[in-house]
């Protein structure tokens, strides 16, 4: 989005990336994000840190008071001048677990923002279930590996392939991005999509043998 954004050219209005994250260490696209702010004055990239002081901000996360006080300064450009612009004209994204998202909202409306300007994409983690077994045959069919799973371990099935050897995409480990989705060849597991496939990341076998397409 910040990409699209910027291609707009100079004449862009300013945007402002407010992102929460644990600590620095979990922060995606750093140097992207970096790289962007430096060769755009439009862009402004901050980050609230759960975890964390660094940045000269006392550990937190996201609230209202925070998002008012970063886009006290906004303004656009027309015809050379600058001209200063309320937030509550401005364009808000959201991206984030439903609660947070739903209460940034109700909030923002309630100091006065426009509801239409306003959107929403919802972080949300796959359904699991839970597993009765006590240990379960594994197979990863494409990097021919066989491994046993145990219950007294308490690995994912993303764990498990990480510690048999086997490269599996992932980046959430909470069953949100869906990167380390993966076809299911025999058996079941607990975080099934109802497509054949499911999430290693938080997927545990529900069935004695499992093999999946790895």
């Amino acid at each position: 989005m910040l990409q699209a954004h910027v291609a707009r050219g100079a004449d862009a209005p300013p945007a402002y990336l407010v992102y929460g994250v644990r600590t620095p260490a979990d922060v995606v696209f750093r140097e992207e994000l970096k790289a962007i702010a430096a060769s755009n004055a439009n862009v402004e990239v901050h980050y609230i840190y759960s975890r964390s002081d660094e940045g000269n901000r006392p550990a937190g996360r996201i609230t209202t008071d925070l998002l008012l006080q970063l886009l006290s300064g906004l303004y656009v450009t027309f015809g050379g001048r600058r001209i200063e612009l309320p937030w509550y004209e401005s364009d808000v994204y959201l991206c984030g677990p439903g609660d947070f998202c739903q209460r940034t909202k109700n909030e923002l409306v309630a100091r006065g923002a426009n509801a239409d300007h306003i959107f929403v994409e919802l972080f949300s983690a796959a359904t699991t279930e839970t597993t009765e077994l006590e240990t379960a045959q594994i197979r990863f069919q494409r990097s021919r590996i066989t491994c046993r799973w145990h219950a007294d371990d308490d690995f994912t099935l993303l764990e498990l392939a990480e510690q048999a050897g086997v490269e599996v995409e992932n980046d959430c480990r909470a069953g949100s991005c869906l990167s380390c989705r993966t076809r299911i060849i025999e058996g079941e597991i607990t975080a099934e999509l109802g497509d054949g496939s499911g999430l290693l990341c938080v997927g545990r076998p529900k069935t004695a043998i499992v093999t999946l397409d790895r």
